[in-house]
Protein backbone atom coordinates (compact mmCIF):
# COMPACT_ATOMS: atom_id res chain seq x y z
CA UNK A 1 0.00 0.00 0.00
CA UNK A 2 1.54 3.24 -1.17
CA UNK A 3 0.93 5.64 1.96
CA UNK A 4 -0.11 9.64 0.46
CA UNK A 5 2.19 11.56 3.77
CA UNK A 6 5.96 11.71 3.54
CA UNK A 7 7.65 11.95 7.19
CA UNK A 8 9.27 14.90 6.47
CA UNK A 9 6.94 16.21 3.89
CA UNK A 10 3.19 17.29 3.76
CA UNK A 11 2.93 15.19 0.54
CA UNK A 12 4.74 12.02 -0.61
CA UNK A 13 4.17 11.92 -4.60
CA UNK A 14 5.77 10.30 -6.85
CA UNK A 15 7.80 13.12 -8.40
CA UNK A 16 8.62 13.79 -4.43
CA UNK A 17 10.37 10.63 -3.51
CA UNK A 18 12.25 10.57 -6.62
CA UNK A 19 13.88 13.62 -6.83
CA UNK A 20 13.04 15.73 -4.00
CA UNK A 21 12.90 13.71 -0.22
CA UNK A 22 15.90 13.80 2.03
CA UNK A 23 14.65 9.84 3.10
CA UNK A 24 16.14 8.43 -0.13
CA UNK A 25 19.32 10.78 -0.61
CA UNK A 26 21.77 7.99 -0.65
CA UNK A 27 19.23 5.60 -3.12
CA UNK A 28 18.52 8.75 -5.61
CA UNK A 29 22.24 8.67 -5.46
CA UNK A 30 23.04 5.42 -6.53
CA UNK A 31 19.65 5.96 -9.21
CA UNK A 32 22.05 8.73 -10.80
CA UNK A 33 25.33 7.14 -10.60
CA UNK A 34 22.98 3.71 -12.57
CA UNK A 35 21.56 6.17 -15.11
CA UNK A 36 25.16 7.96 -15.86
CA UNK A 37 26.74 4.56 -16.07
CA UNK A 38 24.57 3.54 -18.89
CA UNK A 39 24.70 6.68 -20.33
CA UNK A 40 21.03 7.35 -20.14
CA UNK A 41 20.24 11.23 -20.72
CA UNK A 42 17.31 12.10 -19.05
CA UNK A 43 18.14 15.56 -17.40
CA UNK A 44 16.29 16.51 -13.84
CA UNK A 45 12.88 16.98 -15.32
CA UNK A 46 10.31 14.31 -13.68
CA UNK A 47 8.26 13.94 -16.52
CA UNK A 48 11.07 13.21 -18.79
CA UNK A 49 12.78 10.52 -16.56
CA UNK A 50 9.29 8.59 -16.05
CA UNK A 51 8.78 8.91 -19.23
CA UNK A 52 11.91 7.79 -20.81
CA UNK A 53 11.91 3.85 -22.36
CA UNK A 54 15.58 3.65 -21.24
CA UNK A 55 15.28 5.36 -17.78
CA UNK A 56 11.92 3.62 -16.43
CA UNK A 57 13.49 0.63 -15.45
CA UNK A 58 15.97 2.42 -12.83
CA UNK A 59 12.83 4.15 -11.88
CA UNK A 60 11.34 1.11 -11.18
CA UNK A 61 14.48 -0.39 -8.92
CA UNK A 62 14.63 2.86 -7.54
CA UNK A 63 10.83 2.59 -6.39
CA UNK A 64 11.20 -0.94 -5.34
CA UNK A 65 14.66 -0.24 -3.41
CA UNK A 66 12.07 2.61 -1.62
CA UNK A 67 10.13 -0.65 0.54
CA UNK A 68 7.09 2.13 -0.26
CA UNK A 69 4.96 -0.40 -2.36
CA UNK A 70 5.03 -3.52 -0.07
CA UNK A 71 3.10 -5.38 -3.14
CA UNK A 72 6.66 -5.68 -4.87
CA UNK A 73 8.66 -6.59 -1.29
CA UNK A 74 9.06 -10.40 -2.39
CA UNK A 75 10.45 -9.13 -6.15
CA UNK A 76 13.87 -9.04 -6.89
CA UNK A 77 15.35 -7.03 -9.76
CA UNK A 78 18.28 -8.33 -12.08
CA UNK A 79 21.59 -6.98 -11.40
CA UNK A 80 22.85 -3.69 -13.50
CA UNK A 81 26.14 -6.23 -15.41
CA UNK A 82 23.75 -7.51 -17.77
CA UNK A 83 23.02 -5.54 -20.95
CA UNK A 84 20.48 -3.37 -20.60
CA UNK A 85 18.38 -1.21 -22.48
CA UNK A 86 18.40 -1.02 -26.25
CA UNK A 87 21.67 -3.60 -25.94
CA UNK A 88 19.39 -6.16 -24.35
CA UNK A 89 17.56 -6.17 -27.02
CA UNK A 90 20.35 -5.73 -29.87
CA UNK A 91 19.10 -2.93 -30.99
CA UNK A 92 21.17 0.49 -31.44
CA UNK A 93 20.35 4.08 -30.47
CA UNK A 94 19.04 4.67 -33.95
CA UNK A 95 16.34 2.73 -32.65
CA UNK A 96 15.51 4.37 -29.78
CA UNK A 97 12.51 6.43 -31.03
CA UNK A 98 14.27 9.96 -30.35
Amino acid sequence: MFVDFCRVSRSQTPKHILLQCPLYKDLRKQFWERLDKNEVQVGTDYDTIVSHPQATRYVAKFVQQTGLLQQFRCIELEEDDEPQGLAAMELGVEDDGY
